[in-house]
């Protein structure tokens, strides 16, 4: 099993059809906690700030984002359209990603771990 050491190493060996969409992902967090650290976590991208924000990753047939369960559950009427569970949205290979709900998802998890600081 490889192990990932940077984003964008994960990124450039992610299926080509996945590449846009984890650049977007990694953008919108980026913008919504540019203090944030980019680690690796569970051999998958993260970003910390206070303790682990989020993850995201690629895997056969789409891309994932994990804000946590308390992500999921606190934006669970505008992620309807999505497929999601407790702490997983998941998007198909070519799906839009919705970097707005992600930045607002993403500044949640920023306060909820400043709080518990």
């Amino acid at each position: 099993m490889r192990r990932w050491t940077t984003h964008a190493g994960y990124i450039a060996a992610a299926p080509k059809q996945a590449r846009d969409q984890l650049r977007a992902m990694r953008e919108a967090i980026r913008k919504a906690a540019p203090d944030a650290e980019e680690v690796i976590s569970y051999d998958m991208p993260a970003f910390r700030y206070g303790g682990i924000l989020v993850w995201y990753a690629w895997f056969a047939k789409h891309v994932s984002f994990f804000p946590t369960a308390e992500g999921v559950k606190k934006f669970a009427k505008e992620l309807r359209p999505y497929d999601h569970n407790k702490g997983t949205i998941r998007f198909k290979f070519g799906e839009k990603i919705p970097t707005g709900l992600l930045q607002k998802i993403v500044k949640f998890r920023v306060k909820q771990n400043l709080e518990l600081d």
